[in-house]
């Protein structure tokens, strides 16, 4: 074969080679060259739930409410303050307490409350967000269960 067969694989190589050293290059500069630096601080409050998803089981359809309550503790330094409880369904309410601030190594609940009225059988899972200032941010919890005729 004659030398430019190879040639092309070479120049491919080689430009390859030219990106990566150009990108390492970029890499390099943004992460050292940068003059203004920033500090992230740390809420150190920290929520911890005992746990997160509870099964109602078999619900009857009968107009009487479900309800569950969520423990969770404060396990970091700082006090934690719970901000929102928001619920995606109308059938599903949540409210938390204490309304203040708990303190580091205290605990609180958000109790769930589940309304089958006007609803027809069915295998239900309903989401409840917990919206708070904790360094792990916003958490999720979930009731689930099955609805059936009395």
């Amino acid at each position: 074969m004659p030398e430019s067969s190879g040639a092309p694989f070479l120049f491919k190589m080689e430009t390859r080679n030219k990106i990566i050293f150009a990108s390492l290059a970029i890499a390099t500069i943004c992460l050292t060259g940068c003059k203004h630096k920033v500090q992230v601080t740390s809420n150190n409050a920290h929520i911890e739930f005992e746990d997160t998803l509870y099964d109602y089981g078999k619900v009857t359809i009968d107009g009487s409410k479900e309800k569950h309550s969520f423990v969770f503790h404060n396990t970091g330094s700082e006090p934690l303050v719970i901000n929102k409880v928001a619920t995606y369904c109308g059938c599903t309410e949540a409210d938390y307490s204490p309304k203040s601030p708990i303190l580091a190594g205290e605990e609180g609940k958000v109790t769930v409350t589940f309304n089958p009225k006007g609803e027809t059988p069915y295998n239900f899972e309903k989401g409840i967000i917990v919206f708070s200032n904790a360094e792990n941010g916003s958490q999720s919890l979930t009731v689930k269960g099955e609805l059936v005729w009395k």
